[in-house]
């Protein structure tokens, strides 16, 4: 019962987030977890809940920085959730891609989660940040991230998370899955 009414709580968490592409309605579209995916709290959590998002895109910046705190702290700190973030850069978002492929490099030197904060941090403020100046601010190796990118690394998994939000019908960012449905 209990895990219940929190699953209800972040739905309508969610339905008062004011974004137009929140799909919040009970389909029987599961959405699939792979090996390494970027996830915050207890990977056996009773509660996963997964966003599909896009660096660029305002909001999911808004999302970020206006209710992930709450739920990271409520839910995701004390194990009650697992949180998932899966790509899903929009074609009309220019730095969006690159912004994933910057994410998918933080990831290896584990710093996913810093560059989440960053780059929405920055965009609550209506600033686009280079990748130059967020690899600055992690401290990471631009000659290594600049290989990174030039060796395409990253991009099948990306690409693997877009084909996930198509298959699911996703048009939008941010969309969220609770317990594998939308």
């Amino acid at each position: 019962r209990a895990i219940k009414n929190d699953i209800d709580f972040i739905k309508n968490s969610m339905k008062n987030f004011k974004n137009p592409n929140i799909i919040l309605q009970e389909h029987d579209k599961r959405v699939d977890i792979r090996i390494g995916d970027f996830f915050l709290g207890d990977e056996n959590a009773p509660v996963e809940m997964i966003e599909f998002g896009d660096f660029e895109c305002p909001f999911s910046a808004r999302f970020a920085t206006e209710q992930f705190n709450n739920i990271k702290t409520d839910y995701i700190d004390t194990g009650k959730v697992k949180f998932t973030f899966k790509h899903f850069p929009l074609d009309f978002h220019k730095l969006a891609m690159g912004y994933a492929q910057l994410a998918e490099y933080a990831k290896t030197k584990d710093k996913f989660w810093e560059f989440y904060n960053e780059i929405f941090s920055a965009m609550k403020f209506g600033k686009f940040t280079s990748l130059n100046t967020i690899a600055m601010n992690l401290q990471l190796d631009l000659r290594d991230l600049f290989k990174f990118i030039a060796e395409h690394s990253g991009i099948e998994n990306i690409n693997n998370d877009i084909k996930d939000g198509y298959s699911k019908n996703i048009s939008g960012t941010p969309s969220f899955f609770i317990n594998g449905r939308y």
